[in-house]
């Protein structure tokens, strides 16, 4: 068994005294009190997961999450005002006014003006943003001190009715032009439908580079492809082909971090794989989820435990 040095084992939810005397729920996190409220509420109506849940899932991989978030402007999807569930999501850019002053912000410029976001670059900042009802992280593929720049390129691969064993086909093309160029391929389920291919990069081109050859090569697989991959951003167009994206190559654009819970069905996770592991027909896009994960982090180290060790210059 591998116990990764990232993964906190220790219990989540205690109770402290306050000032007033009364007793209050919640968890000590890099030296800040972190009060806990509505823990019972159930966000996944149909499979019984609570918050209380979903606070220890990301209590314990934190540190892994951390690796893929810091530094980065970050984008929550929370739980709806309107049931607190999974059922009514919402996106949310700019921190909450009564966010505490320790959490890190930043000022991205814009259309129109700049834009201030979350970055969350602590354990205590990522408990806290679930605990205010955040799910799934998404952030930048760029790093704040140059927003413009990203670190990596991002291949979404969305099936059609092809299914998913197209998306595990294309995976592998994709690897294999990015390796023809010298680069490196890492794959991740992305906890909805499809798959993410990334390869990380040296900080040399803007955005709109970056998208262009990622766009680039997409053109070339679903090229060599055509029956059933494409690049057609109209659904119409698509015929029923898996879309290869590759839009989130863009400014001001965010994708799903490794290891976030989606607000799905059985709360899948978005994981990080081993390239044989898309050989296992039982690995699909949500195959890994709340219930099965801590298993997997604490027998398995990190797939991209190397990644920006990797990152080679773009060619254009």
């Amino acid at each position: 068994m591998v116990r990764s040095p990232h993964l906190h084992n220790e219990p989540v939810i205690t109770e402290a005294r306050v000032d007033s005397g009364t007793a209050e729920r919640g968890i000590r996190v890099g030296g800040h009190w972190i009060s806990l409220t509505h823990v019972e509420r159930v966000l996944y109506k149909q499979d019984g997961i609570s918050k209380q849940h979903l606070i220890e899932y990301y209590y314990h991989a934190v540190g892994l999450i951390l690796r893929y978030v810091r530094n980065r402007p970050l984008m929550m999807e929370r739980a709806g005002w309107r049931n607190g569930s999974i059922e009514d999501v919402f996106v949310q850019q700019r921190p909450s006014p009564n966010f505490p002053p320790w959490i890190n912000r930043v000022e991205v410029a814009m259309k129109g003006g700049v834009i201030e976001h979350v970055v969350c670059n602590d354990a205590a900042t990522i408990i806290y943003l679930v605990n205010q009802g955040m799910i799934t992280p998404h952030v930048w593929t760029s790093r704040i001190d140059a927003p413009n720049v990203p670190d990596q390129v991002v291949f979404d691969l969305d099936p059609g009715e092809g299914g998913f064993d197209v998306a595990r086909t294309c995976a592998v093309s994709l690897k294999e032009v990015l390796e023809e160029r010298g680069l490196a391929a890492f794959v991740m389920t992305t906890g909805s439908h499809g798959l993410h291919v990334r390869t990380p990069i040296r900080r040399e081109h803007e955005f709109s580079a970056v998208r262009g050859f990622a766009r680039q090569l997409a053109d070339h697989v679903a090229a060599a492809n055509q029956r059933s991959m494409t690049t057609q951003v109209r659904k119409k167009k698509r015929e029923g082909r898996l879309y290869i994206d590759t839009l989130r190559n863009s400014y001001g654009q965010n994708s799903v971090a490794p290891y976030a819970v989606r607000a799905r069905r059985r709360a899948p996770v978005a994981t990080p794989l081993e390239w044989e592991e898309l050989h296992n027909t039982a690995v699909t896009s949500d195959a890994f989820n709340l219930s099965n994960i801590r298993r997997r982090l604490t027998a398995k180290p990190d797939p991209w435990r190397k990644f920006y060790r990797h990152a080679r210059r773009l060619r254009l």
